[in-house]
């Protein structure tokens, strides 16, 4: 069974096509391998003109889709139905020839070696960096930005209204009964009117922001009804960081931006505002 490699490589500049291979694929008719190196991604996100963030979220998906293949072919195996590997040779052919953005591939190659772990590292070894790196270690960079984000929350507003007003108020359809899931709110209070505030990371995918969105929305005309307020005169918040221009995320927060109407969108540095509109309106726990 021929084994093949294929190198991933980051255009760092568009006109002198300059670039730095990232990672590793090696895979034959029945398996992928797939490595990058921390080292090169880190590097090469510091010479992009784009949101590093992109980059990661790219190498993700990358590897996911070569690891569910992986998984689909196992399963399918010793069965008596044939499946074939979209994953082919012809199929990194294709992706040579015709990726243009900043992340290409190199022409697929034969090599005469087992498709194993021991070969995989020596040629990653040769061709890439000293220390193999998996995903796994681009998600716990992401982790970390939504560490990052959810402790400037935590500062900025939470530690300032704790004692104040509902903090880290869970709903469910006990209390909701139109909530399908259960839904964390950061933060609400009450004094005349409702004041509260969501904190949500734009790392996530569109449908969950969406869905995210939709049951803040519902939460907040259901309390609202609940307790006689206008939603017109409620002070709701979206704690969101502005995402990378360009993007389906940020096109869904500039929407928001424009439609202020029943909640106000502020970034995680001035969640402070949040804070100083509870202690002004004299908001207090009512639930």
């Amino acid at each position: 069974m021929k084994t093949f490699y294929t190198l991933l490589k980051v255009r760092v500049n568009q006109l002198s096509e300059d670039s730095l291979t990232v990672g590793l694929i090696l895979y034959n008719d029945l398996n992928f391998q797939v490595g990058f190196s921390k080292h090169k991604i880190s590097a090469a996100k510091s010479l992009l003109d784009i949101d590093g963030r992109l980059l990661d979220l790219t190498l993700k998906e990358i590897h996911s889709k070569l690891l569910n293949s992986n998984q689909d072919l196992e399963k399918y195996r010793y069965s008596l139905l044939e499946v074939e590997n979209q994953f082919n040779e012809s199929y990194f052919e294709y992706l040579a020839k015709y990726s243009n953005g900043y992340l290409m591939f190199s022409q697929p190659k034969y090599i005469e070696v087992k498709n194993d772990e021991v070969n995989f590292k020596q040629l990653f070894k040769l061709f890439v960096d000293n220390t193999v790196e998996t995903t796994e270690v681009i998600e716990d960079e992401k982790r970390l930005l939504e560490k990052e984000f959810i402790q400037r929350v935590e500062d900025n507003l939470i530690a300032k209204v704790v004692d104040r007003v509902h903090t880290h108020y869970k709903f469910d359809n006990n209390s909701i009964p139109t909530l399908l899931s259960s839904f964390d709110l950061d933060c609400v209070g009450q004094n005349g009117v409702l004041v509260g505030a969501k904190a949500m990371s734009f790392t996530h995918s569109k449908e969950k922001l969406h869905k995210g969105l939709n049951t803040y929305i519902s939460v907040i005309a259901h309390l609202s009804t609940k307790y006689k307020k206008s939603l017109e005169r409620n002070d709701f918040y979206l704690i969101v960081d502005e995402p990378k221009q360009g993007t389906a995320e940020h096109a869904l927060w500039s929407q928001l931006r424009k439609t202020e109407d029943i909640l106000k969108v502020i970034p995680s540095e001035e969640a402070s505002i949040v804070a100083d509109k509870i202690k002004d309106k004299k908001a207090s726990v009512f639930i």
